[in-house]
């Protein structure tokens, strides 16, 4: 986005309290007024958050929106945006600064030094795809563009992580998961352990665009099939074993034909063509199909494996499962502690003033709806 359009969405802003840095129990202003970039948008236990802050990520999505919001309503959703990312700022500002104060000797630059490795090799590639560019030398000018750099977004980055890991370290859960709650997960999550009626298969398959007429697919489609049922009787495969292979790959029009034919899991029923579907649910496993006909040619399909509808067996999900119940016991912990640091925080935002922790909790999740 054109630094001038971008000075012109700041603009644009409506203000919420612009005598914020000057007075820290500044109720919010009673009427819209303009708002500087660098305005004080919310303070957490003597941290602030501004609005330049967040205007990149801002200037992101109204750009990729560009064309589909109208100009009247510019102003509100710009507003709406830079609160909704101020907001979700603040958890993070209330952990690391409980960071700060519990740990004081704390050596923040060896901290860096090891989280650096971990912006580079996973962050900036989530940068490169999020602002739109594929080469590493395009993302700088392309943070600049959006009103922020990449040393803004490295140090970001480090608070965020920061921030988390000193909630998760704060936190101790009961790592012990019995049989019987196992089973109660089991049992109460049905539908994670649901299994569609579901096909592995393997094709050939010639279009009818590539020849004069129907006539002349059909007979290079039973040449194929003669071929390969010759293959199948001399090799003798199992069930699940691919036949089609090099027959599919020199021959076949197939969507999969580089990969000799194989098509992964489908579920019963995902297929347009009717026939074809009926094909992979009714033949035996193993078995070649007659020549089968859909909207776009001729197909033989073979079965390589198929599962009926039902639920996976619960032997095969314990792992899974008790992964889930620690994971969720965590993330449970995680909340709980958190609340509690925003009991004790003092938060302010310009739309709110003096916030509460729990007061906080309620206008955040106001903000996301809105």
């Amino acid at each position: 986005m054109p630094q001038k359009l971008a000075r012109l969405m700041f603009a644009a802003l409506m203000a919420v309290a612009v005598a914020a840095c000057a007075q820290p129990d500044a109720q919010p202003a009673s009427s819209p007024q303009p708002m500087p970039e660098c305005q004080v948008m919310a303070r957490v236990n003597g941290q602030v958050i501004v609005a330049c802050e967040v205007l990149w990520q801002v200037n992101l999505i109204l750009e990729k929106n560009k064309g589909r919001i109208p100009p009247d309503k510019l102003d509100e959703i710009t507003q709406d945006l830079v609160r909704q990312h101020v907001m979700m700022m603040v958890d993070t500002r209330i952990a690391y600064g409980d960071f700060r104060a519990t740990v004081p000797q704390a050596d923040i630059k060896a901290i860096y030094e090891k989280l650096g490795p971990m912006f580079d090799e996973q962050e900036v590639p989530k940068l490169m795809k999020g602002v739109g560019v594929t080469d590493p030398r395009d993302l700088e000018p392309r943070l600049l563009e959006l009103q922020t750099s990449m040393r803004e977004r490295r140090s970001d980055f480090f608070t965020t992580m920061i921030a988390r890991q000193w909630v998760t370290e704060s936190v101790k859960i009961d790592r012990t998961v019995t049989h019987e709650q196992l089973l109660d997960y089991y049992e109460n999550h049905g539908d994670d352990f649901a299994v569609a009626n579901r096909a592995r298969w393997e094709e050939l398959m010639v279009r009818f665009d590539r020849f004069n007429d129907k006539s002349a697919a059909y007979r290079e489609l039973a040449e194929i099939g003669n071929l390969a049922f010759q293959a199948m009787a001399s090799a003798s495969p199992s069930p699940d074993e691919p036949v089609f292979g090099e027959l599919a790959r020199q021959r076949s029009h197939g969507l999969e034909a580089s990969e000799g034919g194989v098509h992964d899991w489908i579920n019963k029923g995902s297929l347009a063509a009717s026939r074809l579907d009926e094909a992979l649910f009714t033949l035996p496993v193993g078995q070649m199909s007659p020549i089968v006909e859909s909207p776009y040619g001729f197909h033989i399909v073979r079965v390589l494996e198929r599962q009926e509808a039902g639920k996976t067996p619960f032997t095969e999900v314990q792992d899974e499962i008790r992964t889930s119940i620690l994971n969720e016991r965590q993330q449970a912990a995680y909340d709980d502690h958190l609340a509690a640091l925003r009991n004790k925080a003092r938060i302010w935002t310009a739309w709110d003033g003096d916030l509460p922790g729990p007061e906080y909790a309620a206008a955040r999740d106001a903000a996301q709806r809105r």
